[in-house]
């Protein structure tokens, strides 16, 4: 079994996002088309049983000459996903922790409650423009405990903060430390902070690291070793789908020198732990 942690659905309204921030980039057949039966076609090719995609309510962000545009996926469409593929696609909200688009507590609750999703996804770098553990976030780290969800803050460095040292994994350590019953997922890993992170990941055991595009970046080496040794009970695999190809992708990883005791942790029993999926899998 292989769970995908980070991987959005070529839908429309996602491949409308990814189109803007790659333009005349080659995605895939069922980004191309904006195909969910394709998308599903491709995580079987891939051998990927569960996509883990999430919803996006975020401001745009000015780096200068590249402009990063805002994102709107609504929980809703990540609910009808879940409806429509219950063993394959599960979904978190996208909120924006600034309470611009909306409350961010409210639709926390909404779409936990009432929509069934699985966790939040914030990018507190586009709105409000301050690094995760800003205490006016505080409130909606509350919420996540007690509702029992996790957190996925964006930590893509590139493009996640207007200064990057705003997304130095010093600042999930913090979260971390005082709300040791949250449990944090980084997704992008804070990269290129890779040692850094890894760090972080062997100081908190409530945070969950998933380097995918940037896996083979730089420091595959160090997440290699990290995750066959320390923290081979936090790394999840992910793609970053439809930034990545799947099939290709998740080839190459599987080459990778992993110890065969930890290839089931790492493919998808964290991700059963991170995300409460106990459901999807029994």
């Amino acid at each position: 079994m292989i769970i995908d942690i980070r991987c959005r659905p070529s839908t429309p309204e996602n491949m409308s996002y990814f189109g803007q921030m790659n333009r005349g980039g080659d995605y895939g057949e069922a980004a191309r088309e904006a195909s969910l039966d394709l998308f599903i076609k491709e995580m079987d090719e891939a051998g990927i049983d569960i996509a883990i995609g999430n919803g996006r309510n975020s401001a745009g962000l000015d780096l200068g000459l590249k402009k990063i545009p805002p994102a709107r996926i609504p929980n809703d469409h990540l609910a009808e996903l879940q409806l429509l593929y219950p063993k394959r696609i599960v979904g978190l909200a996208g909120i924006d922790a600034g309470n611009v688009i909306h409350n961010a507590l409210d639709e926390t609750r909404r779409s936990i409650n009432e929509l069934g999703l699985r966790g939040i996804f914030i990018e507190t770098g586009r709105s409000p423009g301050l690094p995760v553990n800003d205490r006016q976030f505080y409130p909606l780290y509350e919420l996540c405990v007690e509702l029992n969800v996790p957190l996925m803050p964006q930590t893509s460095v590139p493009f996640g903060w207007a200064n990057i040292d705003d997304g130095h994994p010093r600042y999930i350590d913090t979260i971390a430390r005082d709300f040791p019953q949250l449990t944090i997922v980084c997704g992008h890993a804070c990269y290129p902070y890779v040692r850094e992170m890894i760090v972080v990941a062997i100081r908190h055991a409530n945070v969950f690291v998933s380097p995918d595009m940037y896996f083979f970046a730089s420091g595959t080496e160090d997440w290699i070793k990290a995750a066959n040794g320390p923290i081979q009970d936090q790394f999840c695999f992910g793609t970053a789908y439809p930034a990545i190809k799947m099939a290709p992708y998740t080839a190459e990883f599987l080459k990778q020198p992993w110890h065969k005791e930890i290839l089931e942790k790492i493919l998808w029993r964290n991700a059963v732990r991170a995300f409460h999926l106990e459901d999807l899998v029994s």
